[in-house]
C-alpha cells in the first residue's frame, strides 16, 4: 500500500508559522499558530503529525530506542548526514534542529542531543538516539531504555537552501517503490529516480537533481506536472 508523506512547506519538513492562537499537543505543550500548525503537517503510516514551531519549556517521560550502521552516512530530515558516532537524535515534533537534555532513568546517565532527524515511527517510542547518544546513556546492548526528555533551545544554523531532489512516493514494500521508479524514469529520462531506504523502514523514491539542471521551483513544479506527474515533494537539502 502506497504511503505517500504530505508536506505542505519545502524544507525537509521544518515548518515554521505564528499566530495569536495558542493550543496544548498532546504532551501539554503550548503550540503557538493552531491555524497555521494544522497545514503544516507530515504523515507517515497513516498518522499527522505536527511539528511544533515555538516552544519554551517541553519535557516528556517515555521509550528511547537508538539507530545505527544501517542508517550511518544517509540524509536527516534536516539534510545533514546522520553520523552514528555523533551526538544527534530523531524526535517526531521538536522543532530542528534543537538541542535536548536526555536523562536515562534506569541509570540517571545524561547527554545533551542535537535533534536533527524526524522519528521514531514506533508505537511507544518517544525518541531515536545516534548510536554515539545511546552510549553515552548506557543503553546500548539492551536497545531501548526509559528517558525523560528536556527541551534546551532551538539551534539556529545558518543553511542556503536548494532544491536537491523530488521525493514521489514511500512504500511499506521495495517491489513497489521500484515500480514507480521504473515509470518516472520512462516519464523523466533526465532525472536519476533513485529507491532509498529509510530509518522508518520505508522505500522513499526519490530522484536527485544535477546541479548543471537546476532550476526554479516553478518550471520544476511545471515540468513534472506536464508529463502527469501530480503527487511529489520537493525537498532542500544545504549547499
Amino acid at each position: 500500500m502506497r504511503i505517500w508523506l504530505v508536506c505542505f512547506l519545502l524544507g525537509a519538513f521544518l515548518p515554521s508559522c505564528s499566530n495569536k492562537n495558542s493550543v496544548r499537543d498532546e504532551s501539554g505543550v503550548e503550540v503557538k499558530g493552531l491555524d497555521e500548525a494544522e497545514k503544516n503537517f507530515y504523515v507517515v503510516f497513516g498518522k499527522k503529525y505536527f511539528p511544533i514551531s515555538e516552544v519554551s519549556a517541553f519535557e516528556e517521560i517515555g521509550i528511547a530506542s537508538w539507530y545505527g550502521k544501517k542508517f550511518h552516512g544517509k540524509p536527516t530530515s534536516t539534510g545533514e548526514i546522520y553520523d552514528m558516532n555523533a551526538i544527534t537524535a530523531a524526535h517526531k515534533t521538536l522543532p530542528l534542529p534543537c538541542l535536548v537534555q536526555v536523562i536515562n532513568l534506569e541509570n540517571q546517565k545524561k547527554v545533551l542531543v542535537k535533534v536533527n532527524d524526524r522519528g521514531p515511527f514506533v508505537d511507544g517510542r518517544i525518541i531515536d538516539l545516534s548510536y554515539a547518544a545511546a552510549k553515552e546513556l548506557g543503553m546500548t546492548r539492551q536497545g531501548t531504555a526509559k528517558v525523560k526528555i528536556s527541551f534546551v533551545k532551538t539551534l539556529v544554523e545558518e543553511i542556503k537552501p536548494k532544491i536537491s531532489f523530488v521525493q514521489f512516493g514511500a512504500f511499506r514494500t521495495k517491489k513497489n517503490a521500484i515500480k514507480l521508479s521504473s515509470l518516472l524514469n520512462n516519464k523523466l529520462p533526465k532525472f536519476t529516480i533513485e529507491v532509498v531506504e529509510t530509518k522508518d523502514g520505508l522505500f522513499k523514491v526519490v530522484s536527485s537533481i544535477p546541479l548543471e539542471n537546476q532550476i526554479s521551483e516553478s518550471k520544476l513544479k511545471s515540468k513534472l506536472e506536464g508529463v502527469g506527474v501530480s503527487e511529489y515533494s520537493i525537498l532542500h537539502r544545504s549547499l
